[in-house]
């Protein structure tokens, strides 16, 4: 009855003065109406058409043309600045500014080392005024550091709810590991939500006789340490044509590996890794499904010899730019297998294959079965100059459903956040690779966790701990031997943090 009764009053409002698709469409979100719903009761209002067709008008503390100023985004922390992605970026901002002469956006796009950029750029007192996309890894960096605006009074001004985004995003949009469950505060409004699959090569799979990877995410065969490691091994081939275990195997010489561009990280939470428990504010590197994870990990590159290791991929990958090797090997057929987040599907590993691929659930670990989910959000610097226009800003790319929409699939190639685009992510895939099945990665919702880009005391410096041990050890140290050693520096660390810092109330 609340809500009815706020409808009738907002209707008649409404009835008496002008109002934009914006301003009509984000009152919708937070009522919980549904697109047709809208669009039906816009038409009844009388839609004052502020935006053309495209559905793009004013944000809803300023009318088009009255906003003036400048407003840098940093694009850097994770996907959004391949090739493919940035056109759309450039679209929806040039709309914007169109609506708003007075408005100039611009991109600072850092593709590598984003974080020590922000923080040169903050300590020079010329921050950019937004980030976006930032995952909740990129977030988590700096959330201890009181460098992210709370957006939490400007959206409830505007009437913004998290209510409207999908629930997995809040990890990221309200950094819970560090604030609490509970946290009122919002750090970043969501604009993509991606999770992974495997990807294969299908004329691999056929070539060599082996049966493609089931996209059935319950599929108890799919695992590690059985199936998934035996087709790897059948797709791993030398330049004779032996596999791995075959007499006279050349391992020196391997031209094809059954899998690449495969996550130390994924195989260490499937055998039941963790890194931090909260309760007992304890690091969990000694415990035996991290030390077994990344043991198998490496033993894939070392020991089994299905997935190259850094001098491999270099091989593999030569003529390729820095940092493109197995994207070149996967593209010049010489990987069968690889994790594909969505956020790759926009960048040359999914788009425009000279070869057919598809997706299939990721492998079970002995512990669970582990897939990354990787929340982005558009968040605010609290050093930069413009809070207000930077905020109408980010509203128009994270709650406006038409460009959210673009912005989420289109460029970043991610589910978009907002519930009322839920839709988007499998249109697109159905469209643009008609091959590949989108539904795996919807099914793996479930098997997804932000575990690995999840805050902790000490986050950067326990991660760069973790990165370089994890390094060692797929470079043939014993994990039994490193990760003990990790453990000790790592709650050294954690401890500090405790010493010189408190969690917020």
């Amino acid at each position: 009855m609340h809500r009815r009764s706020e409808l009738d009053q907002w209707l008649s409002e409404c009835a008496t003065r002008p109002i934009s698709r914006r301003q009509f469409v984000e009152r919708a979100l937070k009522l919980g109406l549904s697109v047709p719903a809208a669009a039906a009761l816009l038409a009844a209002c009388g839609d004052s058409d502020d935006a053309g067709t495209t559905g793009q008008s004013a944000p809803t503390t300023a009318r088009a043309g009255t906003l003036q100023g400048r407003v840098q985004i940093l694009v850097g922390f994770g996907t959004g600045n391949a090739p493919a992605q940035v056109p759309v970026q450039e679209a929806l901002a040039q709309a914007f500014m169109t609506e708003n002469p007075g408005v100039t956006i611009e991109f600072l796009r850092v593709p590598s080392e984003a974080r020590t950029k922000l923080t040169t750029l903050i300590a020079g007192g010329e921050p950019p005024d937004i980030v976006m996309p930032a995952g909740l890894y990129g977030i988590s960096l700096f959330v201890d550091q009181d460098v992210w605006l709370d957006l939490g009074p400007m959206a409830e001004r505007d009437g913004i709810s998290l209510d409207a985004f999908l629930p997995e995003t809040a990890a990221a949009a309200q950094v819970t590991n560090y604030f609490g469950s509970d946290a009122a505060g919002i750090v970043g409004l969501p604009v993509g939500v991606h999770d992974h699959a495997l990807a294969y090569n299908v004329g691999l799979f056929e070539k060599a006789g082996v049966a493609p990877p089931p996209s059935d995410w319950s599929d108890a065969s799919w695992s590690l340490e059985g199936r998934f490691l035996e087709s790897a091994r059948a797709l791993t081939v030398d330049g004779a044509g032996r596999n791995p275990g075959d007499s006279g195997f050349d391992a020196g010489g391997i031209v094809q590996f059954g899998v690449g561009h495969f996550f130390r990280e994924g195989v260490f939470y499937g055998f039941g890794g963790h890194l931090y428990d909260a309760g007992s504010k304890k690091a969990q590197f000694d415990l035996p499904g991290s030390i077994a994870g990344i043991q198998f990990a490496a033993d894939l590159v070392n020991r089994h010899r299905v997935q190259p290791g850094t001098t491999e991929v270099a091989s593999l990958g030569a003529g390729a730019s820095k940092g493109n090797e197995e994207q070149f090997a996967w593209r010049a057929g010489k990987l069968a297998m690889i994790d594909m987040c969505s956020c790759d599907i926009k960048s040359p590993y999914g788009t425009d294959v000279p070869f057919e691929w598809k997706a299939a659930a990721m492998p079970a670990g002995p512990a669970r079965r582990f897939a990354f989910l990787n929340l982005d959000v558009g968040a605010l610097v609290k050093a930069g100059r413009n809070h207000e226009l930077a905020w109408q800003v980010l509203k128009y790319f994270a709650v406006d459903p038409v460009a959210e929409r673009r912005l989420a699939y289109e460029s970043y190639g991610a589910v978009p956040p907002l519930k009322v685009n839920r839709d988007a992510f499998v249109t697109g895939i159905k469209a643009d690779l008609p091959a590949v099945d989108p539904q795996v990665w919807i099914n793996g919702f479930p098997s997804a966790s932000p575990e690995n880009e999840s805050w902790f005391p000490a986050f950067a410096e326990v991660n760069d701990l973790v990165g370089k041990t994890f390094d060692q050890i797929i470079g043939g140290t014993a994990a039994s031997q490193a990760m003990p050693a990790l453990q000790q520096a790592a709650q050294a660390k954690i401890d500090e943090w405790f010493r010189t810092n408190t969690l917020p109330d």
